[in-house]
């Protein structure tokens, strides 16, 4: 499911440089692409917009109380694994030979991003059916935090804007019915010192 939230994404931001595109023969060339990876360090393609997966985080925040508790579709309780909620950190570098075509490609992603904060079904038709909805949020990092990112990709800064995709969630497909609590006895037990 990562594979087809990234790949929307990038069909998406592709299609919008695209549009903005001043000429013919730049419409039809990929703007954004992914990285090569045939090396350890990603490679950014000159020329482009690269989108680049640099972290996947737990999303806690959106839990039931009883996560391993589900309803089936009969109605009866069914013992699930829990779903799995992440973020993905998402990475866009611009690598041009003219740094204001760089600064150009990276403000038309981030004004992208402020149009579609949320992206479902009903707004994306070709949003894939088993991803429900993604939240873009951009992320602010220090300089301290932009220079760990870089280095940790083994290059040297480039323009780039990083955003926090969430919720992407994996939810259990298989499930075993449970028996309903038909009664809850409760025993106290009284301690004397």
């Amino acid at each position: 499911m990562i594979d087809r939230a990234l790949n929307y994404l990038r069909e998406q931001l592709n299609d919008h440089l695209a549009a903005a595109s001043q000429t013919d023969i730049d419409a039809d060339q990929n703007h954004v692409v992914f990285p090569k990876r045939d090396k350890p360090e990603p490679e950014f393609k000159l020329g482009a917009v690269t989108l680049l997966l640099a972290g996947v985080q737990h999303e806690p925040i959106l839990r039931a109380a009883d996560m391993h508790l589900a309803a089936g579709a009969d109605g009866s309780a069914v013992r699930v694994s829990p779903t799995l909620r992440l973020q993905l950190m998402v990475l866009a570098a611009a690598r041009h030979g003219d740094y204001a075509e760089s600064l150009r490609a990276l403000s038309l992603i981030a004004a992208w991003g402020q149009a579609h904060p949320v992206i479902d079904r009903n707004t994306a038709p070709k949003l894939d059916p088993n991803i429900d909805r993604l939240t873009l949020e951009f992320v602010s990092l220090t300089i301290t935090e932009q220079n760990e990112l870089w280095s940790s990709l083994g290059t040297g800064y480039l323009p780039s804007l990083l955003y926090r995709i969430r919720v992407l969630g994996f939810a259990s497909a298989i499930g075993q019915t449970t028996q309903p609590i038909a009664q809850l006895d409760r025993i106290l037990v009284r301690h004397e010192s």
